[in-house]
């Protein structure tokens, strides 16, 4: 199942839970400023915020389909972007130093490592039900193709 996430943290999240499989998110990079209906910064309510409003979403179901010869996954995958910056979590909206799109890109990168790291060292886990894993990709959503 694809999902498209725009730049609203629920706008679909809530939507998809009925039928789920494998779920595909995409995000925004380094957009004009903008906020979502609910006011966070646009790529980080789009990139982290919306990822994380979903994983809670799935996380019961998640953790109710897992067996031991199977457990369920959470991949989050970030970029080699997230090396921008950490996470501002004075500022989010980067409203103190004045917005910069690279910055904000950075900062919803890192947040997806951390959402990885979190439930992957949470008490969570210690059930092994459900397996998490950071995943940074070298080039920030380049997609290189051969060919016409």
């Amino acid at each position: 199942m694809l999902m498209h996430s725009q730049a609203s943290s629920d706008c679909s999240s809530k939507g998809c839970l009925q039928s789920f499989g494998q779920l595909h998110l995409a995000g925004v990079m380094a957009c004009p400023e903008g906020q979502t209906k609910e006011g966070f910064e646009t790529q980080f309510g789009t990139n982290h915020v919306a990822h994380f409003l979903l994983f809670q979403l799935l996380k019961p179901a998640l953790l109710a389909s897992s067996t031991p010869e199977f457990n369920s996954r959470l991949v989050s995958v970030s970029s080699s972007g997230h090396e921008y910056s950490g996470i501002l979590f004075d500022d989010l909206n980067l409203k103190k130093a004045g917005y910069d799109m690279w910055k904000a890109y950075g900062q919803s990168k890192t947040a997806n490592i951390y959402l990885a790291n979190e439930v992957r060292d949470t008490n969570i886990l210690q059930s092994s039900a459900l397996v998490a894993s950071p995943v940074v990709e070298p080039h920030c959503g380049l997609i290189l193709r051969q060919g016409n």
